[in-house]
This record gives structure tokens, sequence and C-alpha cells, in this order.
């Protein structure tokens, strides 16, 4: 790993570890800042280039180390007290934040910013519940203070569950209602918050709700499908202004027919009642449908992983990108979403039925994690994109803060 006056690198032979090096990047002799008493790997250099950090494995936790022209020695490593053993991690210059994969095999959301000085401005968040088996449909809070999501218990289903960061405390979100299962898809209204819009599985299909959270009772059902028309509702998305929730409608007959609807809400009164509801676009293995500031323009996912952008005003739809589920978000007139291993920009895709948007490379993201699907999610904060990505195997949700 190298900075503007140094390579650092680990050294090891025959299985033995013989530690950290440095040599100037113009050439010379190779100097040692520690032994290999820690078996340090996994190097990376802070933003000023003052101070290593590297992972050791005879000790397991990720260390900082002050390097100066004359080296350094292993006192001056000190442990940031990780909790698990670490895969990999990725410290990101800009902003400061240290982003860290472990093998705990627990629910965790890593906040780790640091300073150019020792220390940590916030601490490792730990979710942990004997009631929680598996993760899906993680959903940051609109000010990024939360994080909702549907939590599986092998013996009572899906359930909803908030996490609070700064008092960490984690607990279900709705009341114990049997009369439905499987909660999932949380989606808070962008206004003040007030509201969580989900499905739930109630007579055997997935229907719409509007959870009220100052009332902490279910002011909304939106959808209630006949018997002899059965479908499925979900990925519920709310207009910019709150006026209104996109969502998803599937039959059940041999064409697994999609709509992506719309819903107007009437915020106006004590309780949020609904209005018109209305077809956007209909067709095969619809998914995340996702409107931007204005209404006008609708991206959704297809089955044959494409996604595509609806322009409502004229009925016509074009595919922006093809070749993987990505994860979304909106900021403005710019996407974000994610591809593979790379966070990618859509700039001024509002504009692709003149011309093609340019599409930018943010950055690449940290290893053994999934990035698509029913585990992840994107918000686009004023100075920041936050991703919430699920690490199935370890059904492990990490936290990353990553620069626009």
């Amino acid at each position: 790993i190298l900075n503007d006056s140094y390579i650092a690198f680990w050294v090891g032979r025959d299985a033995q570890n013989l530690g950290i090096f440095i040599v100037p990047v113009v050439g010379g002799k190779a100097k040692q800042l520690i032994s290999g008493d820690l078996c340090p790997r996994y190097l990376d250099w802070d933003e000023n280039s003052a101070s290593l950090f590297f992972y050791g494995m005879a000790v397991p936790d990720i260390y900082r180390l002050h390097v100066t022209p004359e080296g350094a020695s292993s006192r001056s490593a000190q442990p940031l007290m990780i909790n698990g053993i670490v895969r990999s991690f990725d410290y990101h210059k800009p902003t400061g934040t240290l982003v860290v994969c472990t093998t705990q095999e627990t629910m965790q959301v890593w906040r780790l910013p640091f300073t150019s000085e020792l220390g940590r401005d916030e601490k490792v968040v730990n979710i942990q519940s004997e009631s929680i088996d598996a993760i899906f449909t993680p959903s940051l809070s609109y000010d990024q203070r939360e994080l909702f999501f549907a939590a599986l218990n092998c013996q009572s289903g899906l359930h909803l569950f908030q996490f609070e960061f700064d008092s960490d405390t984690l607990e279900e979100l709705l009341p114990n209602d049997p009369s439905w299962s499987n909660e999932w898809f949380p989606a808070q209204d962008p206004i003040d918050g007030r509201y969580i819009a989900f499905c739930a599985m109630r007579g055997g299909a997935n229907e719409l709700f509007v959870y009220n959270r100052g009332t902490h009772e279910i002011d909304l059902q939106l959808t209630s499908d006949p018997d002899d028309n059965p479908a499925s509702e979900s990925y519920p998305a709310w207009a910019a202004d709150g006026s209104a929730i996109y969502f998803v409608r599937e039959s059940e007959g041999i064409e697994q027919l999609s709509e992506i609807r719309k819903i107007e809400i009437d915020r106006s009164g004590s309780r949020i009642r609904s209005g018109p509801e209305e077809i956007v676009t209909t067709g095969q293995q619809l998914t995340y449908p996702l409107p931007d500031n204005s209404g006008r323009f609708i991206l959704f996912l297809t089955g044959d992983d494409s996604l595509k952008v609806l322009d409502t005003k004229t009925g016509s739809t074009k595919t922006l990108a093809k070749g993987g589920q990505p994860v979304l978000s909106l900021s403005r007139d710019d996407v974000y979403y994610i591809y593979g291993s790379s966070l990618y920009k859509l700039v001024d895709w509002t504009n692709a039925f003149v011309q093609q948007p340019e599409i930018k490379l943010i950055r690449q993201l940290p290893q053994n994690v999934t990035r698509a699907g029913t585990g992840s999610s994107l918000t686009v904060a004023n100075d920041a994109v936050y991703a919430v990505l699920f690490e199935a195997a370890q059904d492990s949700i990490r936290l990353f803060r990553l620069p626009k």
C-alpha cells in the first residue's frame, strides 16, 4: 500500500511473518517498522500518511501504527478493539471512515469514523438478539439515526424491528397482532418520519399497511384484494413529498403479471387517508419502483436484470443499465446504484430519453457482502451515500458511509 512518499508492505517467508516494512517510492533500502510478533497483514495508510492501519492475526484486532521517517516500534501499535475476526477492512481517507468486515456470527452495524488523532469518534454498534435468525429488506431512516429491517425468526416468521444508533436500542416495531405474518419491506415517509409503509401477509396474500409511530397503531390498510382475484403487494416507496406511495402488485395467475401502482396519500388530518389509485405501468416481474422528486420519472427493475426508467407523462420506457440486480437510491437528479462490487452514479438520468446518461464509478466496495436483492439498501443524505449491505453467510449487516 503506498502514499506520496513510501510503499508499506508486510513480508512472510516459510509460514513465518517477518513484519511490516516501508521503502521510499523513489527507491532505496527497506526499513522495518514492526516485527512479525503480531502477524500483521491488510495494510492501509491514514489520511495524513502519519500512521498505518493493519490487522494483527496473533492477537486478532486492527492496530494503528504511528510512522515517522525514523521508523516505528511495536509499542506504538495500538489496538482499536474490534469485536470479531477481521476478514478485510478499508480506510476511506476523505471521510475518515474505517470499513470493517468480520466473521462475527451476529447481526452488526459498523460505523467507525476516525479523526487524524488516535481514537474513535463513534463506537461499534452491535445488534444481537436470540430471536433473530436472518435479516431482510433493511431501510435506513431519513435522518440516518435509525435502521428498520425485517428479521426472520424460524419459529414465528418475519417481523419488523427498529434499531436506534444513539441509544443502542433494538425493539420490535409493530404491535403484536396474530392476524398477520411475514412483515417486511419497511419504508419510512420522507417528511417527518412519522409513518412506516410496509407489507404483511393477511389472509394468505401480501397487503400494504401504514404504521403510525406516534400513536403506535396501524393507521391505514392500503390494499385489500378480493378472494376471486388474489394478488400480492410489495416494494412500497414514498413519493418525495409524501403525497403518494408507489408499490408493485403481482397477480397470482399463470402469467404472473406485475403492475406498478400509485396510491395518493392525504396527510391533512390527524390520521392519513388513502386517495385514488392508478396503474403506472405493467410488465413481467417488476420490482423496486422508485419515483424521482418530481414524480414524473419512475425507476424500476425487471426480471431480466435491467434498470429502467419510465416517463409517466409520455409513457415511454428506456433501459439505463443491465447486467445484475442493482441496489438503488435517488438524490435530486442523480441515481446511485450498486452493481457487482462497485458503487456507481448515473448522472442526469431524467434526460435519458434525449441522450444516454453518464455513468460514474464512485468507489469499490468491500468484499464478502451481498449487494443486491432483499438484503441491501442505499440511502442518500446531503453529505454521503449510506449503503446497508447484508452478509448472508454470517447473518450480518454492515453500514457503510460512502462519499458522494
